[in-house]
């Protein structure tokens, strides 16, 4: 249901069903991490159908952190970009991303 495009030397390393809180926006589809970027595939809720992606260069991420929804819910993370750029992902398994993506991260070191 949800795809985008791998690049050549590009492999997926974990995907699952996500939310994607960015700006003042809602999206609702799936999180894939690649050896090389996050990419976060799907639609804004409520909104039209039209499909959105938004890939973040894991050599752009300062910053991945657990955080909460609703001040109690332990489902979200964190990441912060060079440019500044502040995304919350809901997901399951919060604990399991976390751990990939700081791999991800310490890979690239």
């Amino acid at each position: 249901m949800y795809s985008f495009t791998v690049n050549k030397d590009e492999k997926i390393i974990k995907k699952g069903l996500a939310s994607l809180h960015i700006e003042d926006a809602t999206l609702s589809g799936a999180l894939y991490l690649t050896n090389i970027r996050l990419v976060f595939v799907g639609h804004i809720l409520g909104g039209n159908a039209a499909k959105k992606e938004v890939s973040v260069p894991l050599t752009r991420i300062v910053s991945v952190k657990g955080s909460r929804t609703a001040l109690i819910i332990p489902n979200a993370v964190d990441i912060v970009t060079t440019a500044d750029e502040k995304l919350q992902l809901v997901l399951r398994d919060r604990r399991q991303w976390l751990t990939a993506i700081e791999q991800g991260l310490s890979s690239l070191k």
